[in-house]
């Protein structure tokens, strides 16, 4: 995943990476591995990040899941 843009998604929805973990029903420690690329993530996970954080253009969501660069 795309640290940066997560992070911007996080900051957008007023979300700790903390809060955002025990919504997807892991440990904090297991999604900075997923958002930092050491462990890959799942196609539902993806989407479920996608609905919590409320990323709903399909652009930005190949962004953040493609390591494209955030321009907004």
């Amino acid at each position: 995943m795309e640290k940066s843009l997560i992070k911007y998604w996080l900051s957008k929805n007023n979300m700790s990476q903390k809060e955002l973990a025990n919504k997807l029903g892991i440990t904090e420690n297991t999604l900075s591995l997923k958002i930092n690329g050491s462990l890959s993530t799942t196609t539902k996970d993806a989407l479920k990040i996608c609905e919590i954080l409320h990323i709903n253009s399909l652009e930005d969501r190949a962004k953040i899941f493609l390591n494209q660069t955030y321009q907004k």
